[in-house]
């Protein structure tokens, strides 16, 4: 069995000369990855099972309108910022 060295972030280390993309993000000041198939914000929030929550998103420091979750794609490297809302008094 032998490895391939990734050429650059994102690729993971592959068995028998398979190599699979993984996209890599930050999330909350975490690194975290996702399959590449996970291209849209929106499919990042159903993944961290936030979708009908009451949360504002900040991608690499721009709000992210909740109406265009499913329009913003994400890269390799982009930095996520996710808080939710607490209701009380």
């Amino acid at each position: 069995m032998s490895y391939i060295a990734p050429p650059y972030k994102g690729w993971e280390f592959a068995r028998c000369g398979k190599i699979s993309f993984m996209l890599l993000l930050t999330v909350n000041g975490i690194e975290r990855s996702w399959s590449a198939d996970a291209t849209t914000l929106a499919q990042i929030v159903r993944d961290l099972n936030l979708e009908g929550k009451r949360i504002a998103v900040e991608l690499n420091g721009e709000i992210v309108p909740k109406s265009r979750y499913s329009a913003t794609h994400l890269r390799n490297g982009d930095k996520l910022e996710v808080v939710a809302a607490v209701g009380g008094g």
